[in-house]
């Protein structure tokens, strides 16, 4: 994980403390809605033992949420989904 963290880190220019990254889940009536945060892993963790539940799928969408630095105002700025 800390390798995908670094990756999204430089290609979005979003640093990783102001960062979370999110596995997106597709419900029955067919929204995609945020389902489980990705820093509930350890760092060292490999991305397939965290990504092991979705291995039916030939992708998997994440959801970047962005903090706003040194405050404690929960704001999302920005989403979309990282294909990897």
């Amino acid at each position: 994980l800390r390798h995908l963290y670094g990756q999204v880190a430089m290609e979005t220019g979003v640093p990783i403390n102001e960062m979370r990254l999110w596995k997106l889940a597709t419900r029955e009536n067919q929204t995609t809605r945020p389902d489980e945060p990705l820093d509930k892993h350890p760092l060292e963790a490999t991305c397939a033992a965290v990504l092991e539940d979705d291995v039916h799928t030939k992708q998997v969408l994440l959801f970047l949420e962005i903090f706003p630095p040194h405050t404690s105002e929960y704001v999302i700025y920005s989403c979309g989904c990282l294909w990897l």
